[in-house]
């Protein structure tokens, strides 16, 4: 019974997401940024564990790198979006 209920909602908000694309577009660039922001929080805490100051300083700069590109994403989705896409032709046709 609570696999029917969940397929139907999934199929639900599938056919939504495909009527309203950049919606869903711009949440998966929200997703993405948080996702970029809890990898920040590794990357410090790798950081903390480095057996050397270089590496542990070079995982701490990442880490910078890491949160400002989650928090642009964040706070400006379409934007995120558009780097995503950027980023997803690249991949796909190099």
């Amino acid at each position: 019974m609570g696999v029917t209920i969940l397929s139907i909602i999934v199929l639900i908000l599938g056919i939504l997401s495909i009527m309203s694309p950049l919606v869903t577009g711009a949440a998966v660039a929200t997703l993405v940024g948080a996702l970029l922001v809890a990898a920040r929080i590794t990357r410090v805490l790798w950081a903390a564990k480095a057996e050397t100051f270089g590496r542990g300083a070079l995982e701490f700069l990442l880490g910078g790198v890491t949160a400002f590109a989650g928090v642009l994403t964040l706070a400006r989705p379409l934007v995120g979006l558009a780097s995503l896409t950027i980023q997803m032709a690249d991949i796909t046709f190099e």
